[in-house]
């Protein structure tokens, strides 16, 4: 398998991740910072989410590959 040709399973997964970022990235923290500058208590699930999730989509990507 060349280094550009990715498993079905692997292409699967960065579709899945593309969407999770974006609804995360795109919609979740910044409604969450707009209801903290609203009033709200501050947002600190979106937060960590927003931080972990690049790590978490890298190591789950490094899996699938060494599985192949």
């Amino acid at each position: 398998m060349s280094t550009f040709e990715l498993s079905t399973r692997e292409r699967k997964w960065r579709r899945f991740y593309l969407f999770v970022m974006i609804m995360i990235y795109g919609l979740v923290i910044p409604l969450a910072l707009s209801l903290f500058f609203v009033g709200e208590s501050f947002p600190f699930i979106p937060i960590f989410v927003g931080i972990a999730l690049p790590f978490m989509r890298n190591n789950h990507l490094k899996q699938i590959r060494q599985q192949v």
